[in-house]
C-alpha cells in the first residue's frame, strides 16, 4: 500500500496548459493541491521532526504540436523550494516520465514555512502537461500512489448517498414495498 498521501484531491489528473511566460503555474487547471488536515509545512516539520523527509512523486505526459520550456513542483507559499532538484524539461523527444524527489524537513525555511499546498511552476512552457498519480509522503522512498484517507472517506460518503437515493426512488415508485424477486435459472 505504501505511505499516507499528504495531499488532497490527487485522484483527479490535471492538464496544465503552457503559457510561454516566466513564473506561471497550472492552478487555473486544478494543479494546486492542499495538504490534508489543514496542515502547513511547519506542521509537517513539527510532526516528523528536522531529521524527517518528504518524498514527492508523480507521472507526467507532454502533448502538443510544440513542446518546450520547463515545469516543476513547488510549495504554494514560503518556503517555495525544495520539491525539485531541477526543472523538468519536456520536448519532442522527452514526452513523459515518472518524477520522484526527496527533501529533508531540516531544509532552511521549513520549520517556519506557511505553505499549505503544492503547485506546479512553469517557465516558457509550450504544450500541455498531464499530471497523474501525485503523492507527497513522509519518508525517503516513493511508494505506489494512494489517495489521502480523507479523499477515500469522501468517496464512500458519495457512494452511500447514491445508494440511499436509489433505495428512496425505488420505494417511492413501488409503494414502499420491497418484494423478493424470483427467477428461473438454467445452465447450458
Amino acid at each position: 500500500v505504501g505511505g499516507r498521501n499528504l495531499l488532497l484531491g490527487t485522484s483527479v489528473s490535471i492538464i496544465g496548459v503552457g503559457n510561454n511566460s516566466a513564473n506561471g503555474n497550472f492552478n487555473a487547471q486544478g494543479g494546486k493541491y492542499t495538504l490534508a488536515g489543514g496542515k502547513n509545512i511547519s506542521d509537517l516539520y513539527t510532526q516528523y521532526g528536522s531529521s524527517g523527509y518528504l518524498t514527492i512523486s508523480f507521472d507526467w505526459v507532454a502533448s502538443g504540436s510544440t513542446i518546450s520550456g520547463t515545469f516543476r513542483p513547488q510549495w504554494d507559499e514560503n518556503p517555495y523550494g525544495g520539491l525539485a532538484e531541477s526543472a523538468i524539461k519536456p520536448s519532442s523527444t522527452n514526452t513523459s516520465g515518472h518524477y520522484e524527489w526527496t527533501v529533508s524537513l531540516g531544509r532552511n525555511g521549513y520549520a517556519t514555512g506557511f505553505a499549505d499546498g503544492i503547485e506546479f511552476r512553469q517557465d516558457n512552457l509550450q504544450g500541455n502537461i498531464t499530471i497523474t498519480n501525485l503523492k507527497l509522503e513522509s519518508g525517503n522512498k516513493a511508494t505506489d500512489w494512494t489517495p489521502a484517507p480523507e479523499d477515500v472517506v469522501l468517496d464512500y460518503t458519495t457512494k452511500d448517498n447514491r445508494i440511499k437515493e436509489t433505495i428512496t426512488q425505488y420505494q417511492e415508485t413501488n409503494d414502499g414495498k420491497v418484494r423478493k424477486a424470483q427467477t428461473d435459472a438454467t445452465t447450458a
